[in-house]
């Protein structure tokens, strides 16, 4: 007996969400990278614990949840148009 696949036609091909996703992590990292060299410069003393916790705390966590929000609301909107 043959095996059928089922296709769902309302999830954005893997392709398309690899491409739309790394860009908006491309995009969100850019960012991390610019607050970092300012928040952070590499001349100097290192940063203190208390200074990258704030870093991660402030910046590098809501970005990533941005990234995070941005590609599952671009996924649903690819789920959508595909239907």
């Amino acid at each position: 007996m043959r095996q059928q696949h089922r296709v769902d036609h309302r999830r954005p091909r893997q392709a398309e969400f690899l491409k739309t996703g790394n860009a908006i992590c491309e995009k969100g990292n850019q960012q991390i990278g610019k607050a970092a060299n300012k928040q952070l410069p590499k001349t100097g003393p290192k940063p203190s614990k208390a200074q990258l916790t704030k870093f991660a705390t402030d910046t590098i966590i809501p970005s990533v949840q941005t990234q995070i929000n941005q590609i599952e609301a671009w996924a649903r909107r690819a789920g959508d148009q595909a239907r």
